[in-house]
């Protein structure tokens, strides 16, 4: 189990970092006990938390993050996060006194895969998508903040000069050699809107107040996904859309598309 190792962990965290006093032997006892079995009860949790602040003395913070992350690293070995494993994290985070900061980015990263997990097994809760019409029988299991990407081309001047100007009036012409630069076209990426990709059973929707648009599913013929943006490929379109994921729900989108997938007919 893995809350049992890692309690086993800090149990030696708490033996290796103080000393040798009743109090410290008595927060690694407690501690022990629940290592046994692995199973926290209520009383066992307020038992530790009285245990520990009768300790005093701090855990090295080297040592209490070590510790965290060594439950972190065994949740994710198998890459299943359950509510029970996320729980888990959280009152370890809260019984180490590891501050928020310290914890937040492993604590989210948990609960996103836990999230994906839900979604691509089919136990998530369809989704409110607000305004937004769906078809008979599409269910909507995702819904994240998205910005449409595109590209603009312009033109720029490269060799030392953007080209020669001369006046048109009589008696003025032009001096051949003048020119040392030449033009060439250049693409930049653009924010063409920002909005709502939603996944649903049938479609990915794009809403925005500058733009909205479906794609079915069945027109995806590749997809090629970032932490934080995806590429879609449509065979309805000649270029992709390209969106930018601010919140980095890449494993999210990716475990919510396969599991729609799944549903087509």
């Amino acid at each position: 189990m893995k809350l049992k190792m890692v309690l086993a962990g800090l149990k030696g965290a708490v033996q290796g970092a103080m000393f040798s006093r009743p109090e410290h032997l008595r927060y690694a006892d407690v501690l022990s006990a629940a290592v046994e079995d692995g199973v926290l009860t209520e009383d066992e949790l307020d038992e530790i938390r009285a245990a520990r602040d009768a300790a005093g003395g701090e855990i090295p913070k080297a040592k209490k993050v070590a510790v965290f992350r060594q439950l972190r690293d065994a949740v994710l070995d198998d890459g299943v996060v359950t509510q029970d494993e996320l729980e888990s994290a959280q009152w370890l985070a809260s019984i180490l006194g590891i501050t928020h900061d310290e914890a937040a980015g492993d604590l989210a990263k948990l609960e996103t895969l836990m999230r994906a997990c839900a979604i691509s097994e089919g136990r998530a809760e369809p989704i409110d998508v607000g305004g937004v019409r769906l078809q008979k029988a599409e269910v909507a299991c995702l819904k994240i903040d998205a910005t449409l990407m595109g590209v603009k081309k312009r033109r720029v001047y490269v060799g030392g000069s953007q080209g020669v100007s001369f006046r048109i009036a009589k008696g003025v012409s032009y001096r051949v050699g003048a020119i040392r630069g030449h033009a060439e076209t250049v693409e930049e990426d653009v924010v063409e809107a920002e909005g709502d990709l939603i996944v649903t059973t049938k479609r990915l929707i794009f809403s925005s107040l500058e733009r909205s648009f479906t794609v079915a599913l069945g027109k995806i013929v590749n997809v090629n996904l970032y932490l934080d943006g995806v590429m879609v490929h449509s065979e309805s379109r000649q270029k992709p859309y390209f969106f930018l994921f601010p919140n980095n729900d890449g494993e999210l989108f990716g475990a919510a598309l396969s599991w729609a997938e799944t549903q087509q007919a």
